[in-house]
């Protein structure tokens, strides 16, 4: 937080001279009894509501080698003798359980991670003041408050400069929130704001988005989390160097800074943390100092990646080692299941998008223009095929729901504007059931008097012949067992019994999404049927999400030793309000049907197509034993025949056309053949599976046929 002491002093001055001259007189009387006194002084501080300096009497509370610890004499109702006791340890002796090092405090952590601190006033002393920071926080009304901030002011000599190296902590609702003592929601921040106090001292105008990232990566490797994670995952198509002061921004510093942490090395980050340009630049030059060949661009490739796929058993680039960063992984941006369909939009510089495309058979995108920077992935029992699309047209032979295909879009330079028309045989009918806005209002614990605890969300299929393929619940905590449940419609509209066999699982992180697709589908769902699903709880004090909408959901609950009842029976603990929102729990349901129109790919019986013999074969050419293979087909008419071979990736790797006249008409046992000696432009083909398709245009009537796609295999 930076706050234009210059500008708030000249406007003064012209505007209200005596005010000026009264707040000098002030600012002297204030560094005369600072100067007598070392156990209390008089501080300035901020007023973000009335956007004034005001004054404040503290008194100093704790002192320890490398920080002191001055509390506002008007808070002191806030701070105990055990907080003041935690908040010394936590700077000075040890950092939270997840922390790169719990031996160490914030400070000696910061320090190694980024550099020294200003140390203005020359005593080598970091100063701490705990206060009431004047927010807009309303117990009522508004949850949030400012937790803490550093004021770049206190490194001038300008009037309402403390003079000194100087933090500022929030007493309340920071370290009291009105119930409970708590130090976690004010440390986060307290690395956090520490490392701009150090990033002061080394570069006084680096870009928000590498400054902030440095800072929420302070907050993660002191112990105290990843910051909402979801929030950059659920929408990732967002520029990675501009600012805009959004929770999401924080949200996506976080997860790059940690992955460039992981992935470059702490050497780097302090490099970067001292780097005097600014911006990209810094960056840049931050990875040649480091003797690294890579650019920005190229580490973000791989983000966008890890991002995805996170799992370094996969490749070490794709995947966080952090365990807050476990599970994590971003959403699907947009889903293609219905075809044909036209996809346009926008990739932003430094954003991406994740297209996932569902149906059956023959998969076919066609873009239109230029071609955006992208990776098609796809990926089977923890298997994946990566490579960039380079052509305008792309088939995906055999797709089919038993595997996953993302199309992943992304731009490394300016916005990039793309379109593509995707075609398959089978498009899928597909429902989302939501019913919370996605923002989590209230995170609900259970004690171990209540457990087990089991929440649910009814569910009404919307159409017939459905199945339930996934469900996903929002979960503030982590490293916990929970059953997931789906359960049938008493006949009392209270959830029954079990329609599947309960599934275990763990969520890996916390404040996400978890994500449970069934192992099988509950197949043959009818429409307007109710169903429920479940999330059962087994151990205290984890929290699962809870909206407070008005949507036209329906959410239960069933304690320990009651029966089932509607949510809206209970009340919160904290405030006796009426639970009359949501769970966070939502539930995918599909079936397959057949697409109205495809791209030019049916099957005509003007053309038939016998597989390919032998099969397996070996290049005719690859040795002595080489036999090549024969495309056997029958014709109607004479026309032009090409024959495409591709590999399991999609690509192209040979082609060959013929002019061709019938040998045998169709239901006779002669028919044309074609040889085909195994080769492609460089050579005999390795040995593997590849998938060949004919297409044959009719010279006598025009009409272009394709044969289904087939399959063959080499044993080079």
């Amino acid at each position: 937080m930076e706050i234009d002491i210059e500008s708030y002093l000249e406007e003064m001055r012209e505007n209200n001279p005596d005010a000026f001259l009264k707040l000098m007189q002030e600012a002297e009387m204030i560094d005369m009894f600072n100067s007598t006194g070392i156990q209390q002084r008089m501080f300035y501080a901020y007023n973000f509501v009335s956007k004034k300096f005001y004054t404040v009497n503290a008194t100093l509370r704790r002192e320890g080698a490398l920080t002191r610890i001055w509390v506002e004499d008007a808070s002191d109702q806030y701070m105990t003798e055990t907080l003041l006791d935690n908040l010394l340890a936590n700077l000075e002796s040890f950092s939270g359980a997840n922390s790169i090092d719990p031996t160490k405090g914030i400070v000696e952590i910061d320090t190694m991670l980024f550099g020294q601190p200003p140390n203005y006033d020359g005593d080598g002393i970091v100063d701490f003041l705990v206060l009431d920071i004047k927010d807009s926080y309303s117990p009522d009304e508004n949850n949030e408050f400012i937790a803490g901030y550093f004021s770049p002011t206190d490194q001038t000599n300008q009037a309402m400069s403390n003079k000194m190296d100087l933090m500022y902590l929030d007493s309340y609702p920071g370290f009291f929130d009105g119930q409970n003592y708590r130090t976690e929601p004010v440390l986060s921040t307290t690395a956090h704001e520490f490392q701009h106090l150090i990033h002061y001292n080394y570069d006084q105008n680096e870009e928000l988005w590498i400054n902030e990232g440095l800072s929420q990566l302070a907050g993660t490797y002191c112990g105290y989390g990843i910051d909402f994670p979801y929030l950059y995952l659920e929408n990732p198509n967002q520029s990675l160097t501009v600012w805009e002061q959004k929770l999401q921004d924080y949200s996506r510093a976080n997860l790059w800074t940690l992955y460039c942490a992981e992935q470059l090395g702490l050497e780097f980050i302090k490099n970067l943390t001292q780097n005097p340009s600014n911006g990209i630049a810094s960056f840049n030059e931050s990875l040649q100092f480091m003797g690294s060949p890579a650019s920005i661009a190229d580490v973000f490739r791989s983000w966008t990646l890890a991002n995805l796929i996170n799992d370094r058993s996969v490749d070490p680039r794709y995947g966080y080692i952090a365990t807050e960063a476990s599970g994590l992984r971003a959403s699907v941006t947009r889903l293609v299941y219905q075809y044909p369909e036209t996809v346009t939009g926008i990739v932003k510089g430094l954003g991406v998008e994740y297209h996932r495309f569902r149906g059956r058979d023959s998969l076919q995108f066609n873009f239109a223009g230029t071609i955006p920077q992208n990776y098609w992935l796809v990926s089977r029992n923890n298997l994946y095929s990566i490579a960039s699309i380079l052509q305008n047209s792309y088939h995906a032979p055999f797709f089919s729901d038993d595997s996953t295909y993302i199309l992943l879009l992304y731009s490394t330079v300016q916005d990039m504007a793309y379109r593509y028309d995707s075609y398959a045989s089978f498009s899928l009918r597909y429902f989302d059931m939501v019913y919370d806005d996605g923002q989590t209002d209230v995170t609900v614990r259970f004690d171990s008097g209540n457990l087990p605890a089991v929440a649910a969300n009814r569910f009404i299929v919307p159409e017939n012949n459905l199945d339930l393929e996934s469900v996903r619940f929002w979960s503030a905590s982590s490293d916990y067992n929970a059953l997931i449940r789906v359960l049938s419609n008493n006949g009392s509209q209270l959830p029954g019994t079990d329609l599947i066999s309960p599934l275990n699982i763990m969520p890996e992180s916390r404040n996400n999404w978890v994500e449970i697709p069934l192992p099988e589908k509950l197949s043959g769902l009818r429409e307007n049927e109710i169903i429920y699903v479940a999330v059962e709880i087994n151990e205290a004090n984890k929290a699962i999400g809870y909206d407070n909408t008005l949507a036209s959901g329906r959410s239960y609950l069933k304690l320990s030793g009651n029966n089932w009842s509607l949510l809206s029976n209970y009340s919160f603990s904290t405030n006796n309000e009426p639970a009359s929102g949501l769970w966070m729990i939502r539930a995918s349901f599909s079936g397959l049907i057949q697409s109205d129109s495809i791209s030019d790919q049916s099957v005509e019986e003007d053309l038939i197509v016998l597989n390919n013999f032998p099969n397996p074969f070996v290049s005719q050419k690859a040795g002595k034993n080489g036999n090549g293979t024969h495309f056997s087909f029958q014709i109607i008419n004479p026309g032009y025949l090409r024959i495409a071979v591709y590999d399991i990736l999609g690509r192209k790797v040979h082609e060959m056309s013929r002019q061709v006249t019938p040998e045998g008409r169709p239901g006779s046992s002669v028919y044309n053949a074609i040889f085909w000696d195994g080769y492609g432009e460089n050579g005999p083909l390795a040995a593997g599976i590849y998938i060949y398709r004919l297409t044959f245009l009719d010279a006598i009537s025009g009409k272009r046929i394709h044969s289904p796609y087939r399959k063959l295999v080499i044993l080079n």
